[in-house]
């Protein structure tokens, strides 16, 4: 089990686009989030509303492929 830790680099936004759309980078590493990949987000709504969005890979996480299950 990996523990996320959202870390002081990490980018924040004020939205909360699909994967696949241009403007749906990663928190971590700014590279845009592929249609297909299923981002980890977390939200914050008790500051306004802000969220972070991360390739499963910028978080040490191994997503398996579908053919693997």
């Amino acid at each position: 089990m990996t523990n996320l830790e959202l870390l002081p680099t990490d980018q924040a936004f004020a939205d909360s686009p699909d994967a696949g759309d241009p403007v749906c980078t990663c928190s971590r590493c700014g590279e845009p989030i592929a249609e297909g990949v299923v981002p980890i987000r977390v939200w914050d709504t008790e500051h306004g509303y802000r969220e972070w969005r991360y390739h499963p890979a910028c978080l040490g996480l191994q997503v398996p492929a579908l053919d693997d299950c």
